[in-house]
């Protein structure tokens, strides 16, 4: 396979962003009131997740020709969703911080790493500026809900913003990175087919974006729960203000 020369820059964003993104699962639950101990073995299941990814990229684990090579992180989104749907739902629970949530989504911004190797003739460029500007717009819009509702409750629509856009990026950036990779089903790109999975960006599809999609599925999940409690509360309200009000119509009554 062919060798590329990418931009230490480019290692450089990718790997540090790559070792950040434990913590911030760490601090995440954490700072949504979760045990140290739940936090800690969040921590290490990403770890452990990107370490993984780490050395799927780095070494000839998982390399297979055509097809199954390049399916790789499509597997591993898979799988990730999976355990993000399970982990919602009967680990972590309801009540996790919605801004610690949406501010994972900045790292987004790394994307824009595609571009700089497309320029650097790394990338094919139906790939490189679709899935980094569209990653860019993700994190823009994770920031435009941030400073929007600074020092206030973020409300469910917003959040259901946020996952939207960074949701239909993810669908844009693989659909044209799958079909301009040198599998049987390429059908873009000939003169220069996509190696993004190659190290460093390969740790972008193989475990970055499966950690953004996973905080999305949290923040999704979340934003349900605000919406089925705001419902419940007027509901409650409502009944708790309807009986000292026939109450009152009955002493009206009695005295008449």
């Amino acid at each position: 396979m062919e060798t590329y020369d990418f931009s230490w820059i480019t290692e450089v964003i990718v790997v540090a962003t790559w070792g950040l993104a434990p913590w911030f699962t760490f601090i995440a639950l954490r700072e949504s009131g979760r045990p140290l101990r739940l936090a800690w073995t969040a921590f290490t299941a990403a770890a452990l997740w990107g370490l993984f990814a780490w050395i799927s990229v780095r070494t000839d684990l998982l390399v297979f020709d055509g097809l199954i090579y390049q399916i790789r992180p499509i597997l591993m989104l898979t799988i990730a969703l999976s355990a993000a749907m399970i982990v919602a739902k009967r680990v972590v629970g309801p009540g996790l911080n919605q801004r610690w949530l949406i501010s994972l989504q900045l790292f987004r911004a790394i994307g824009l790493v595609f571009v700089i190797e497309w320029s650097r003739g790394n990338l094919p460029g139906i790939f490189a500026h679709p899935a980094g500007w569209g990653d860019l717009a993700a994190a823009l819009a994770a920031l435009g809900v941030l400073l929007r509702h600074r020092g206030k409750e973020i409300p469910p629509r917003a959040a259901y913003f946020v996952a939207a856009v960074g949701i239909a990026d993810v669908v844009n950036a693989f659909f044209f990175g799958f079909f301009s990779s040198p599998t049987e089903l390429q059908l873009f790109a000939f003169d220069r087919p996509n190696q993004v999975i190659e190290y460093p960006t390969g740790l972008i599809p193989m475990f970055l974006i499966t950690f953004a999609l996973v905080f999305h599925v949290l923040s999704i999940t979340e934003a349900r729960r605000q919406v089925r409690a705001s419902r419940q509360q007027p509901a409650a309200t409502g009944a708790a203000a309807w009986t000292p009000q026939r109450g009152a119509t009955d002493t009206v009554r009695g005295r008449s």
